[in-house]
């Protein structure tokens, strides 16, 4: 009886961490635009530590390192301010 409450216990909690929601990703590449993703040292967003750029082209410009605290830009393609 025990082992039953085991396994559902652990089954439960398999369920539980595979249901888990993802962290937030880039929106879905539109055609027309660029993406700027920044990745920063901590929560106050003031230090820039990488990121990564895909391009109205769909190429793709990578620098630096990763971390939870981000930052997404998107820019129309051809439009210049």
């Amino acid at each position: 009886m025990i082992r039953r409450g085991l396994l559902a216990v652990a089954v439960a909690a398999g369920l539980l961490v595979a249901t888990a929601a993802p962290a937030a990703a880039l929106p879905v590449h539109l055609n027309g635009y660029q993406y700027n993703l920044y990745y920063y040292a901590d929560s106050a967003r003031t230090q820039i530590v990488g990121g990564y750029t895909i391009f109205c082209d769909r190429s793709r410009a990578d620098f630096g390192t990763t971390s939870r605290y981000t930052s997404v830009t998107q820019i129309k393609c051809g439009v210049i301010d």
